[in-house]
């Protein structure tokens, strides 16, 4: 087990994190965040969720601490934040709206309402909650995660950690490691929920499967790109993971993550746990976090 610890954003990603999220908030919120940002400067660089209600309590997340507001969501404040999200464009995102979120840059932003089901199709009306999560967040770790995952012989591995834990900013920097410098493998991320930026990795060997289907994307990662690492974020079915497990057999290297409160927990999973009795996966790197400071610990495993 080896245990690395280092600071975890850099100034100029959290920022832009932070700045997509306020263009999207009314004015009278937009400013009352600020004034608590000019009063608590640590704050941009550790907001995690902007965590907005109709007629209650919204507030702020970071560090693990909330920070409520005064202001107080109306129908017509939502509407004016959708309208941000979508650039006035609710179209485009029918899909990913109907499964609960909108993707906008280095923002996520998951969606609450009323959910209505019409012959096998799901639409999303009466929004009574929208959670604003900042991305474009740096990994400064990332190094010495990719010379661990290097000095192991480049295993397939497991990344855990409980949500909002870092697990995908991780994931992040090291497809740049992979995918980069001299020695670059071939990389393909197969994105569903559009976190991953294609133009972070312009001068690496990383192609990124943006809004695919996992399952549908790692069969087109191994069948037609000639991936030599497949990177897929959050595992969470046992057809992901039988979708993995064909990848493997055709001789690709795996960097996958997934939801958990331990390495055990994420070993125990029921999607992973018939990978892990089959040798699927030789690691796993387990995220840790003590107040702004984030860790992760490697285990080899068997």
């Amino acid at each position: 087990m080896a245990i690395f610890t280092n600071n975890w954003k850099n100034a100029e990603n959290e920022r832009r994190g932070y700045d997509e999220a306020l263009i999207c908030l009314p004015p009278e919120m937009r400013g009352e965040i600020e004034e608590i940002s000019r009063s608590n400067p640590g704050l941009v660089r550790s907001l995690g969720e902007i965590r907005l209600r109709v007629g209650a309590r919204c507030e702020l997340v970071a560090d693990g601490y909330s920070y409520p507001l005064f202001y107080r969501m109306s129908a017509e404040d939502v509407a004016f934040v959708m309208d941000r999200l979508t650039d006035g464009a609710l179209y485009p995102h029918r899909e990913t709206l109907a499964r609960g979120y909108i993707s906008r840059g280095a923002l996520r932003a998951g969606i609450s309402g009323r959910v209505r089901y019409d012959k096998g199709s799901v639409g999303l009306g009466d929004i009574s909650s929208i959670v604003l999560r900042l991305g474009g967040g740096s990994c400064s770790f990332g190094e010495e995660l990719y010379r661990k995952y290097v000095e192991r012989g480049a295993p397939d591995l497991l990344i855990a950690a409980p949500p909002m834990g870092g697990k995908t900013t991780a994931l992040r920097s090291l497809v740049g490691y992979i995918g980069g410098g001299r020695s670059p493998r071939r990389t393909v991320v197969v994105d569903e929920r559009c976190e991953f930026d294609p133009c972070e990795y312009s001068s690496a060997s990383v192609d990124v499967l943006s809004g695919y289907q996992r399952t549908a994307g790692i069969e087109q990662a191994y069948r037609t790109m000639s991936a030599q690492v497949i990177v897929v974020d959050e595992i969470a079915t046992v057809e992901e993971a039988e979708a993995l497990r064909s990848a493997t057999g055709a001789g690709v290297g795996l960097i996958n993550s997934v939801h958990a409160g331990s390495p055990a927990d994420a070993l125990g999973r029921e999607c992973i746990a018939p990978l892990v009795r089959d040798g699927v996966y030789s690691a796993v790197a387990f995220i840790e976090r003590r107040g702004r400071e984030y860790s992760f610990i490697w285990e080899d495993i068997g």
